[in-house]
């Protein structure tokens, strides 16, 4: 009898572990199932904590990994245009055939900076440029690269697409491209372009939903289509519109709070950038 009841005792023990070891395992699903969906919505990346980093007033930074790129990372910039302006820097206005963005920058004695558009080995721009009302290349590039126009008028910039642009309404533009994302959308027939999935640094400049400007440069190469979808499907960068900037080793972007610097990721000079000054 006292060995059947210890038996008894035994298989009691090893039931009451199993009951338990499930209900743990359930709770653990339930708990990661609730994570899942929090974090996900549509199929999206939604982070509960913004990863938005404090820089400055007005200025904030991201670094986030690249969908399907282990490699690659995105370094961000949003800037509120409540607190900056822009304008188009041009280094032969600073006496210079080409400069590293860095410099570039600070000569304009600007906040921040990043590379522009397509230029030949001679530093002349491929596309439309125009700075300060003067037209320094009036030619309209028709190819689907150059399908975006960055406009500025009073400081204030737009992506717009090339067939609707007006120079006359305009203070600043320059052509670059391809428009990777606009209306939140990708932008329609980027995919059968051959450089889609080529892979190269990239940089890139558009606008959040919210208004504000989104400035990115990758750290490693990647490729158009990772940046769409890993711009696309992350909520926290809310994005509205993107355009591609001229890439490779021309890629860098730069900013400053005037005692040490917020970013620095360099390349080689280059003739053009898009520079952001503090209102005063």
């Amino acid at each position: 009898m006292e060995r059947m009841s210890n038996e008894r005792k035994r298989r009691n023990r090893i039931l009451t572990n199993i009951s338990i070891f499930f209900f743990v395992l359930l709770i653990s699903i339930f708990i990661l199932s609730d994570i899942r969906l929090n974090n996900i919505e549509n199929g999206r990346i939604l982070a509960k904590n913004s990863f938005w980093k404090y820089s400055q007033k007005g200025i904030k930074t991201a670094e986030i990994p690249i969908l399907n790129n282990q490699y690659s990372t995105i370094k961000l910039l949003k800037i509120d245009p409540k607190y900056f302006y822009g304008h188009i820097m041009y280094s032969k206005n600073m006496g210079k055939t080409s400069m590293a963005i860095r410099n570039m920058t600070k000569d304009y004695k600007s906040t921040i900076g990043i590379n522009a558009n397509y230029f030949d080995e001679d530093y002349y721009p491929l596309g439309h440029l125009k700075i300060k009302g003067k037209i320094i290349n009036n030619y309209i590039a028709e190819p689907l690269i150059y399908s975006g126009i960055i406009t500025f008028k009073n400081g204030k910039m737009k992506i717009i697409h090339r067939d609707d642009y007006i120079p006359e309404n305009y203070d600043e533009a320059l052509q670059v491209g391809p428009r990777l994302i606009a209306n939140g959308k990708m932008t329609y027939g980027i995919e059968n372009m051959i450089d889609y999935t080529s892979y190269s640094r990239r940089s890139m400049i558009g606008f959040d939903k919210n208004g504000s400007i989104i400035l990115g440069v990758t750290y490693g190469i990647t490729s158009w289509k990772e940046i769409v979808n890993t711009m696309l499907y992350n909520l926290e960068i809310n994005i509205d519109s993107l355009i591609n900037l001229d890439g490779g080793s021309s890629a860098q972007i730069y900013a400053s709070n005037g005692k040490t610097d917020i970013i620095d990721e360099r390349g080689v000079s280059v003739p053009i950038g898009i520079g952001f000054k503090f209102k005063n």
